[in-house]
């Protein structure tokens, strides 16, 4: 049998490649992701598909999806959270499977645990959780079981940790969980009285989200302080006459998107 010879052409290689196995590679990659990343990020809060498109298509960079906004918000459905995410930004899904305090029975955390997997299974970059246990304290216990299931990676802290009685620790705790990110309005009713504890957040590491009465006109002072993404509803109020019902709904406005930039 003959065998054919082959010929092995060298082919000039102008610049080295890049090894990721070697940290200072892996540096230089951070750095330049980090370069083609916008300066700061507008996360919508949005409760439909079509607030969805509406935030997306006006410069918002992420979206908190939700359903039933007016309540607080509690956790979206899968077709959804199908839908949103065709729009092309990342969509994190709120978890909270009803309305009114952040302590839930067995029922209610299996349930949630149900809706977290659905959430990303759905196409969830992210979910959006939190709970209080019958102390007021934030429920590190349970939120550390969902670390073991899901990465501590796909989980955001949300505003239930404003509401804990011992912010200061609790928040200092959620650093041993492998948690790195949270929804906070630094335990105040508006983000702008909480900014000392945001800016505690921020030296701890977290990487922070100011929520709750946060506004365009503010952004630059918030950016001083070194806050990168922000949370707003930039919603307006539409209402028709309904007998026996109240009709008002409350949809993503491009306006008020469009006021951040």
């Amino acid at each position: 049998m003959v065998q054919k010879q082959v010929e092995i052409a060298v082919i000039p290689v102008q610049e080295s490649m890049m090894d990721l196995t070697r940290l200072g590679d892996v540096k230089k990659v951070s750095q330049g992701l980090g370069a083609a990343q916008d300066p700061w990020t507008l996360e919508v809060c949005a409760s439909s598909p079509a607030d969805v498109h509406v935030a997306a298509m006006n410069g918002a960079q992420r979206v908190e999806l939700c359903s039933h906004w007016e309540c607080g918000g509690l956790t979206p459905l899968e077709s959804d959270i199908r839908s949103a995410v065709q729009e092309g930004v990342p969509v994190y899904a709120l978890i909270r499977s009803r309305a009114g305090h952040f302590t839930y029975d067995e029922a209610e955390w299996q349930r949630m645990t149900h809706q977290i997997e659905a959430s990303l299974s759905a196409g969830a970059s992210r979910v959006v959780v939190g709970a209080l246990d019958q102390r007021g304290r934030f429920e590190l216990e349970r939120i550390r079981k969902w670390v073991e299931l899901f990465g501590g990676h796909r989980l955001v802290i949300h505003r239930a940790l404003d509401a804990s009685n011992h912010w200061d620790a609790d928040a200092q705790a959620l650093r041993t969980l492998g948690i790195s990110r949270i929804l906070s309005s630094g335990g105040e009713a508006q983000a702008w009285d909480g900014r000392q504890r945001i800016d505690q957040l921020l030296e701890w590491g977290f990487d922070v989200t100011v929520a709750s009465g946060v506004r365009p006109d503010q952004k630059e002072d918030w950016l001083k302080r070194g806050v990168r993404n922000f949370h707003a509803s930039c919603r307006v109020e539409e209402s028709l006459p309904v007998r026996h019902f109240d009709g008002a709904t409350f949809p993503v406005s491009s306006e008020h998107v469009r006021a951040w930039f």
